[in-house]
């Protein structure tokens, strides 16, 4: 998949994050539509649960317009004990969870988000 250049992507042209957009492809994967964003499983699951929320309501070009970033851990994963983002992406063994990997995940997040 070939982006556009941040030039194009600022004001919202071509941006792959801004409505509408699948609910899967090569990157993400749905979960639950919340009250003013989405909710996805990122394909990348080398930390297992990561997600990413999506703003749906506006076009969102600077950080501090959005909240802070939540890290699921777990013993299993590759940085346990260890602050992730003091690792490069490159030392992460890439695990990548297809359609299946991911449904698993999102209905355990779909259940837990109807009970709150």
């Amino acid at each position: 998949m070939t982006l556009p250049s941040w030039i194009d992507l600022r004001p919202g042209h071509g941006c792959p994050l801004c409505a509408p957009r699948p609910a899967v492809d090569e990157h993400r994967y749905f979960v639950s539509k919340l009250s003013v964003s989405t909710l996805y499983l990122t394909r990348d699951q080398s930390c297992r649960g990561t997600c990413a929320v999506v703003y749906d309501s506006a076009h969102v070009t600077r950080p501090r317009e959005l909240s802070e970033v939540v890290i699921p851990r777990y013993r299993s994963d590759p940085r346990w004990g260890h602050p992730v983002w003091t690792t490069s992406r490159d030392e992460l063994p890439k695990t990548l969870a297809d359609d299946a990997g991911c449904e698993r995940l999102a209905l355990a997040l779909r259940e837990h988000i109807e009970s709150v």
